[in-house]
């Protein structure tokens, strides 16, 4: 069996928050009680902890469970609401101008999926829109994003949609900021050429922005979603490692899924062992019903070297090591050129290289700065 808990890492006072929003009226109940008798105040709650309590405010409303702090709960799910809601507002103009423009978009995600499944703008925090293009347009949604006010979080000129699956934008307004995530790839781990003929094939109207935009199949945003989630493994705040649990049982919940679909996706794209792992933990924790012939379906694939190799990034805490990330960018090369003849992948080795050169420089000045301050103020001074 995958060892499911070893890539997720959830706190057992996280788990309890989420029982506590996705179980049944005696389930819940209990993890609330659990979570309660640690957690006695409201007062000085963590931003995590603050995210995940409009999820259990609806469903301790819904089973007609009462708590001391029912309001300040009322409260915070307000807060998200209206910060959901303006969030949306502020980027239908940048929306409206990739249509006029004839740009293909699927919104997917936290967005996409309040619409489609949570249907409460208060329940499910999110901080950015992510929005799916096709490669031969990026200069185009990149120029149309640069001037609607929004600046990229990191150089342009680094990525390269064989080796990156998005860019990152953000807009300071006056009372929050404003992100962009523009996709080229659904799956991180799957960069390569036609990676993502079968999304597009399969994607669905979306209603509320306009008749050319489109979101993901449901078995899509399913695979997408656990996929994305266990990807966290060590890494991220306890909201990140959380929330995809949360999407998983509600998408189950609120659609029939296509397994065939989902299950022939996750081992033509080489994700499976994640999804596997992902699938067991919701199985085992949360009493996620999954049809055991997906589980051997899925426990039959011999997954390749670089799909190992992956799991065991998200598995173990070293991705984040310089021998992770070498690790990473060994994976990352061999995802983004599958498919690709010999003088294809000597085309584009350089700008494979070029991100990676910028971050080690950035790394070896990092570590002269900490070890060897003197030094390396005297090599800024003679770089001027």
């Amino acid at each position: 069996m995958t060892p499911f808990k070893q890539i997720t890492h959830l706190e057992p006072e996280y788990e309890d928050l989420l029982h506590a929003g996705l179980d049944g009226a005696e389930d819940a109940g209990k993890a609330w009680r659990r979570w309660r008798e640690k957690n006695p105040s409201f007062v000085g709650m963590n931003f995590d902890t603050l995210r995940l309590i409009p999820l259990v405010f609806q469903n301790l409303e819904r089973h007609g469970i009462d708590d001391p702090d029912k309001e300040k709960m009322r409260g915070i799910y307000f807060d998200r609401w209206v910060l959901g809601h303006n969030l949306v507002e502020s980027v239908r103009p940048l929306l409206k101008r990739l249509r006029a423009e004839k740009i293909p978009i699927i919104l997917f995600k936290g967005l996409a999926l309040v619409e489609l499944y949570y249907k409460d703008y208060g329940i499910r925090s999110f901080g950015d829109i992510d929005i799916l293009i096709p490669e031969n347009h990026t200069a185009k949604a990149t120029q149309i994003i640069l001037e609607e006010g929004f600046t990229a979080k990191g150089k342009l000129s680094l990525y390269h949609p064989r080796f990156h699956h998005s860019i990152d934008f953000e807009k300071k307004e006056r009372k929050y900021d404003v992100g962009i995530d523009l996709h080229w790839h659904v799956i991180h781990e799957a960069c390569q050429r036609g990676a993502d003929d079968n999304f597009w094939k399969r994607a669905q109207a979306i209603g509320g922005f306009g008749p050319s935009v489109l979101t993901l199949s449901p078995e899509d945003h399913f695979l997408q979603t656990c996929v994305h989630g266990v990807g966290w493994g060590f890494d991220g705040a306890p909201f990140t490692r959380c929330r995809w649990i949360a999407d998983a049982v509600t998408i189950l919940k609120n659609t029939h899924l296509n397994w065939d679909i989902i299950v022939e996706e996750a081992k033509r794209l080489e994700i499976s062992v994640k999804f596997l792992s992902a699938l067991l933990y919701l199985h085992e924790v949360f009493s996620v019903y999954i049809p055991k012939e997906v589980i051997h379906s899925l426990q039959s694939v011999h997954p390749s070297k670089n799909e190992r190799l992956y799991f065991s990034l998200s598995s173990y805490n070293y991705g984040d090591s310089f021998w992770g990330m070498i690790q990473r960018d060994r994976a990352g090369w061999r995802a983004g050129t599958k498919g690709l003849t010999f003088f294809e992948k000597a085309a584009i080795f350089g700008k494979f290289m070029r991100p990676i050169i910028d971050r080690d420089i950035g790394l070896v000045g990092h570590f002269l700065k900490k070890y060897f301050p003197r030094l390396y103020f005297a090599l800024k001074t003679s770089e001027k």
